[in-house]
């Protein structure tokens, strides 16, 4: 699959969104102009004046509010904005879907089969009211739509499901973000125990609850340098989220020197998107929590030991942007 003959790219964009999809996003976009390609952002919902989060204005990526609805456009569309694919003012030009997420695609797609989505956008702060997020069905009846999968995960669920015209196109961790973490001294570190409350905060709630002795430490209402900062002094960080894609969080944790223990669900079960060292991943069940817990208090007492079984995944992490430069090489020149 190679998309060389398409002039220009847009690449379609939550407006004012700071996670990790949209940063990737913006990523893509970036290394396109360096590339010598013409690509710029395409934000939903439209905004003149304040379409581009602060986090991602250093990746100086143009964008627009107008596509060119010809054969020669490119679109690439990101799971979680899938019912902008019937936009008429798009319908002339090529689509690509970028599965950045699974489970975020199915939670959407089920709840606008039930019409909440479409019913609650349209109310929102007077957004249009966009259609229903099309089904699985109504995806593979289109075979001319290209798919990137930006996870193990996500490959072998469009696999699963049928799709053809599939490549593999990840992401990676900024090199500022990589400079920072050869900073770390690891022998100052702390017997901390860090968790994302959006992320699987059920069973973290059984595991603190088991262990009120151990420091928990919520990552929430932090800057990005904050939060760098904490995963800089803190010995494990646990995830027993979804996992819908290929993380950031793990891996922003792994090169900051943390010890990674996480559940099973999603990507996480691909060893191919966390490549953890044997013994780190468990389910999130009841019977599981006492080897939860042993864990990070092993990761404590013995934490030279423990962290260095991360090397090989750490030396992968730092490898992830020359891959990514190759395959946008691979898919677009």
């Amino acid at each position: 699959m190679n998309f060389k003959k398409y002039k220009k790219i847009y690449i379609l964009c939550p407006a004012q969104l700071a996670t990790g999809g949209p940063e990737l996003l913006h990523q893509l976009g970036h290394k396109l102009i360096k590339m010598g390609l013409d690509a710029q952002m395409y934000y939903f919902p439209p905004n003149p004046t304040n379409s581009v989060h602060p986090n991602y204005l250093h990746y100086q990526v143009p964008f627009t509010h107008l596509v060119e609805n010809q054969e020669a456009s490119l679109v690439i569309f990101p799971e979680i904005l899938l019912a902008n694919l019937s936009d008429k003012n798009l319908n002339r030009t090529h689509k690509v879907i970028w599965w950045l997420s699974v489970d975020n695609y199915l939670f959407i797609a089920q709840k606008s089969k039930k019409s909440i989505f479409s019913k609650w956008n349209s109310r929102l702060r007077g957004r249009p009211v966009i259609p229903e997020m099309p089904g699985i069905n109504e995806l593979l009846a289109h075979p001319k739509y290209y798919h990137l999968a930006q996870s193990a995960y996500a490959m072998d669920f469009l696999l699963q499901k049928g799709f053809q015209n599939i490549s593999y196109l990840s992401d990676y961790l900024s090199s500022v973000f990589l400079a920072e973490s050869a900073k770390v001294n690891l022998a100052a570190k702390k017997d901390q125990v860090l968790y994302n409350p959006k992320k699987g905060f059920e069973f973290t709630q059984q595991l603190m609850a088991a262990a009120p002795d151990l420091n928990w430490i919520p990552l929430e209402n932090m800057s990005p340098k904050q939060v760098a900062d904490t995963l800089a002094e803190s010995k494990v960080y646990i995830d027993f989220g979804q996992h819908p894609g290929k993380d950031r969080f793990p891996r922003e944790a792994a090169v900051m020197g943390c010890c990674i223990i996480t559940g099973k669900r999603g990507s996480a079960a691909f060893d191919a998107d966390l490549p953890l060292p044997k013994g780190f991943k468990f389910e999130d069940t009841a019977q599981q929590i006492p080897e939860v817990i042993g864990k990070i208090r092993q990761c404590f007492a013995d934490f030279e030991k423990q962290q260095a079984l991360f090397a090989a995944y750490i030396s992968r992490i730092k490898e992830e942007e020359r891959q990514f430069d190759a395959d946008i090489r691979n898919l677009f020149l």
